[in-house]
């Protein structure tokens, strides 16, 4: 009997001493995860500026498809109206636009993203956005700065010709599922 309990002790030590270095095992290839992804974001984004510093060419009108810039963002499983703005931007850095920042929240006179070149809006709506908010971002957008319109339900049949005959970018995002449509 004596032996069955010493037996059964050095059993639950064992285990547990595997259980506590599994544990220590896993936090620390977390943490390796996080340094690795933290060092491929900073490499991209010096490759980058190495690539735009030693090439001043125009940038390509097809916005769609950048040749360096940040990975695309992953999806956003829980979106609400603050993290969607955020998710937003990260779309813009996948767009090209690096330097593209989030504004306020109050006082940002209707724009949601700014960047160097770049002004973009972004509605939260559980409806598809119709003509009017279009046409408040044109009224706010300078001569020769682009203009994205972000949607999570689309956009009205009479704000996408408008977006059209005004040079709106109009662009449809599916957070879940981690997409946007670039609509035409």
């Amino acid at each position: 009997m004596f032996g069955t309990v010493v037996g059964f002790a050095l059993l639950a030590l064992v285990l547990s001493l595997w259980v506590g270095f599994l544990k220590w095992s896993n936090k620390r290839n977390a943490k390796h995860v996080t340094v690795n992804a933290a060092m491929y974001k900073e490499a991209k984004r010096a490759s980058y500026v190495a690539e735009k510093s030693s090439d001043v060419a125009e940038k390509s009108s097809d916005a769609t498809s950048p040749s360096v810039s940040y990975p695309k963002p992953l999806p956003l499983l829980h979106p609400n109206a603050q993290n969607f703005e955020e998710y937003c931007t990260e779309w813009c850095h996948w767009l090209g636009y690096l330097d593209a920042v989030k504004t306020q929240n109050t006082r940002d006179g209707g724009i949601d993203i700014r960047a160097s070149n770049m002004i973009a809006q972004v509605k939260f709506y559980a409806h598809p956005v119709g003509v009017a908010p279009v046409r408040e971002l044109n009224g706010v957008k300078d001569v020769g700065q682009e203009a994205l319109f972000f949607a999570l339900n689309g956009f009205t049949a009479e704000a996408r010709k408008f977006a059209s005959e005004v040079g709106i970018q109009l662009i449809s995002v599916r957070p879940v599922e981690g997409t946007i449509d670039v609509l035409l």
